[in-house]
């Protein structure tokens, strides 16, 4: 049976000793002992470009350059992070590259079958390119 596991890039969550930060794939927190890895911060900053919500991609053009930019230098620091593959796909969406979104998309559902994201988003994408029979 397959397991949904939420994708989301590493929370702040403001506790009384100050903001403590969590791992974007188990949700353990990030510490000294251990750090978050170089592209979930990369992914944390594309995710928190947008001017809506965080993860939200609604970006400036010049916006959306400099996301492409952290997303694929997240995916060549961390190429197994499902999340930095999801990250640019939905960079890529925005910039209206569809064929290499629906590629990003995919690869990050063979890295992660269980993940949702990827899937909601590639969903997504081939509906609103009418590609109802994959979706």
């Amino acid at each position: 049976s397959m397991q949904i596991i939420p994708m989301t890039w590493p929370e702040v969550i403001s506790t009384p000793a100050g903001p403590a930060i969590y791992h974007a794939a188990d949700f353990s927190p990030v510490s000294a002992a251990q750090p978050a890895r170089a592209g979930e911060r990369l992914i944390m900053k594309v995710s928190g470009l947008g001017p809506v919500r965080r993860g939200h991609v609604g970006l400036a053009p010049k916006e959306l350059d400099a996301a492409l930019r952290l997303a694929s230098e997240a995916i060549t620091l961390e190429p197994g992070f499902a999340y930095a593959w999801n990250g640019r796909g939905n960079v890529l969406q925005s910039l209206k590259r569809h064929v290499e979104a629906e590629a990003d998309y995919r690869h990050a559902i063979e890295l992660e079958p269980g993940c949702a994201h990827p899937w909601i988003n590639l969903g997504n994408l081939l509906r609103r390119l009418a590609h109802r029979a994959e979706s």
